[in-house]
Formats: C-alpha cells, sequence, structure tokens
C-alpha cells in the first residue's frame, strides 16, 4: 500500500508540473502574439532576413515565427492576409527547398 501511495503522489507531482508548463507556455504565446500585434509587419521583415541568410537554423526560427503570425492572424481573424503573405513568402523563395519542406512540415502550406 505504501508503494502505491507513493506512486499515485509521484504521478499526481508529475501532472502538476505538466500542467503548469501547458499554462506558462499558454502566457508565454499569449505574450508573443500580443508583442507581434503591435508590429505585424515588422514580423514579416523578420521573416523575411532569417529566411535570406539561407541558413538552416534562421529557417527554424523563421518557421516558429510563421507559426506565431499565423496564430496572431487566427485570433484577429486575418487568415487571407497571412495566407497572401506567405504566398508571396514562398515565391520569392522558391528555390529554397529546404525552407519550403520546413513550412509545409509545419503545416502552414495551406494557411
Amino acid at each position: 500500500m505504501r508503494r502505491d501511495e507513493r506512486l499515485r503522489k509521484k504521478r499526481l507531482r508529475r501532472e502538476r508540473e505538466r500542467a503548469r508548463r501547458e499554462r506558462q507556455e499558454a502566457l508565454d504565446r499569449e505574450r508573443r502574439l500580443n508583442e507581434l500585434a503591435g508590429d505585424p509587419d515588422g514580423a514579416w521583415t523578420r521573416v523575411e532576413s532569417l529566411v535570406s541568410t539561407g541558413k538552416s537554423r534562421e529557417y527554424g526560427q523563421a518557421v516558429a515565427l510563421l507559426r506565431d503570425l499565423w496564430a496572431l492572424a487566427d485570433r484577429e481573424g486575418d487568415l487571407n492576409a497571412f495566407g497572401e503573405g506567405l504566398a508571396l513568402l514562398r515565391q520569392r523563395h522558391r528555390g529554397k527547398s529546404s525552407l519550403l519542406r520546413r513550412i509545409d512540415e509545419a503545416g502552414l502550406s495551406s494557411a
């Protein structure tokens, strides 16, 4: 019985910690979206700057920023504008197959 109780307590601690991390991640994401809302054009410029380096690490950062831009557009009901911006980005960088693959893998290809 003592072993079962210890396992139950350990499981509860893990569940509480997971829930705490999820709440913190949601707060962090909301904060990022609020910051992006203040200057979405600047965020698109940052994406373009990251992509223009041609470096894999920067592609990852660009795609993460694109995900946040998508979430902001979704929150504000402006997915059409996001889709247009993404289509232009894809067109300008159509030769960068690694970037395009990352965008697709992020689920942003049909946004």
